[in-house]
């Protein structure tokens, strides 16, 4: 009965369900989940991802020896978690072993390592390609890719002929490789294999994508043909428009001009796609014009896209979008396009959402958000204000979200916050702040903890942890 009583507690509880949709919607990876404070009254802990084990170097070194092939695999992983290179030549001397989900892990082992003393042997066996697994293939192919070789006309021809199999996934991985280590005079062998008939269109796709890279007149030329032809299936169009872009080809801006008053979202989305590769200056009318696109999604890719340039001169569009776009994607993107300003205009503004009662909740936790994540201890008094606003309701969102984020700063600005924590009605809260605590060094705050030791519990666990290094 306990369980159902808070379960049907918590469905009724809509406000503080708003942190978790947010979680949901935000790229931002100090919202990610394994990261978030659990706040129901039994949680005891913050879940965090597991740590890798650390290798014993002797083991390991008997397993990778003598081991079975899913011991081995396992002692290669923790190895490229702990980027250990202790066992390299033991890892190393592994390719040349039979089993390829083995030889796929020792090249995964070099190119998260940048270890490349492979590159040759790699090269061997992928010119014997049909012996291989499509797995090993398509890792030989990331791991030449990543070892940023130069192809010399042997390598060439070995991805060239595999761009004519069978294999989807195998033709992509080739294309990309030649794409990013072959020369431009690639760009001729890879117009043909795009007109050959038993091509398929996604394949077509690679190949206009690896034109954007291999920049050359007659890719451009290609690029624009097809961008500009009707007949063709959108996605080439649309994929030929976007590798212009990369380009940057002045000559091309017409094009991209012309896809701007295109009725298809997609279109018009290649098009903004495209403005990247160009300078702000030569095409911020295109931009402009971007911002005010009918489709929700091409408004949030121009925000996200133009936060990092900071124009000055687009921030009170921003602003407007934070406040009037119908879309909430759109907004979390507006206010995230503002606080990357870091100015005092932007600051002055997200603090005023922030203690606007007007304001929706869930744009002020995305403030939250923000001001916690960039500008955490000028904002401490207003995130101070809001929690005693907000205090007498214990399911307050805001409260939770101020909760969750401030306690996974280790930012001694941050013990105002962290000691109101200590008082809050939620177990998980407390544990948060007691931790917080711990993580600043703040010891100002050891006989308030020493007072909570009788509370028992995962309390007294936080407390006996946090008193050991304060």
């Amino acid at each position: 009965m306990k369980n159902k009583s808070r379960t049907s507690q918590l469905l009724s509880d809509i406000p503080a369900k708003l942190v978790l949709i947010l979680i949901t919607l935000f790229p931002f990876t100090s919202l990610v989940a394994q990261d978030v404070v659990k706040l129901d009254e039994d949680s005891t802990t913050t879940t965090l991802a597991p740590n890798v084990e650390e290798l014993n170097l002797g083991e390991a070194r008997r397993i990778l020896k003598f081991g079975t092939n899913a011991a081995v695999l396992s002692v290669v992983q923790q190895a490229i978690g702990n980027k250990d290179e202790r066992v390299r030549d033991d890892i190393l001397s592994l390719f040349d072993a039979i089993d390829d989900n083995v030889r796929v892990k020792v090249l995964e082992y070099g190119r998260v390592l940048n270890i490349f003393d492979l590159r040759k042997r790699a090269i061997m066996v992928l010119e014997n390609y049909n012996d291989n697994s499509p797995a090993l293939n398509r890792e030989i192919c990331s791991f030449l890719l990543a070892s940023k070789v130069k192809a010399d006309q042997n390598l060439i021809d070995v991805l060239l002929e595999i761009c004519q199999s069978s294999r989807p996934e195998l033709q992509a991985a080739a294309i990309s490789a030649l794409a990013e280590l072959a020369p431009p005079a690639t760009v001729t062998d890879l117009i043909k294999l795009f007109k050959q008939s038993n091509i398929s269109t996604n394949i077509r796709v690679e190949i206009l994508k690896a034109l954007g890279i291999l920049t050359t007149e007659d890719g451009t030329v290609f690029l624009r043909t097809i961008a500009s032809d009707s007949s063709e299936e959108k996605s080439l169009q649309n994929q030929a428009l976007s590798s212009l872009g990369k380009i940057g080809d002045q000559s091309s801006l017409e094009i991209i001009k012309a896809a701007f008053t295109s009725p298809d979202a997609f279109r018009r989305a290649s098009a903004i796609s495209a403005l990247t590769g160009y300078d702000f200056d030569k095409v911020e009318i295109f931009w402009r014009q971007a911002l005010r696109d009918g489709y929700w999604r091409n408004r949030s890719n121009v925000l996200t896209a133009l936060a990092d340039k900071k124009i000055e001169s687009f921030l009170d569009a921003y602003i407007f979008m934070s406040e009037k776009d119908l879309e909430q994607p759109v907004r979390i993107e507006a206010f995230k396009a503002i606080a990357a300003f870091g100015n005092a205009k932007a600051w002055d503004y997200l603090l005023k959402i922030l203690e606007n009662k007007q304001a929706p909740t869930n744009s002020r936790i995305v403030v939250v958000e923000l001001l916690v994540s960039q500008n955490f201890a000028a904002s401490v008094p207003a995130l101070m204000r809001i929690l005693n606003q907000e205090w007498s309701n214990e399911k307050s969102a805001l409260v939770q979200a101020i909760a969750s984020r401030a306690s996974q700063k280790k930012d001694s600005a941050g013990g105002p916050i962290f000691e109101k924590m200590l008082s809050h009605p939620n177990i998980g809260i407390r544990v948060a702040a007691i931790r917080a605590i711990q993580a600043a060094g703040l010891g100002v705050y050891r006989q308030q903890l020493e007072s909570m030791i009788p509370s028992g519990g995962s309390i007294k666990s936080a407390v006996e942890d946090a008193l050991k290094t304060l």
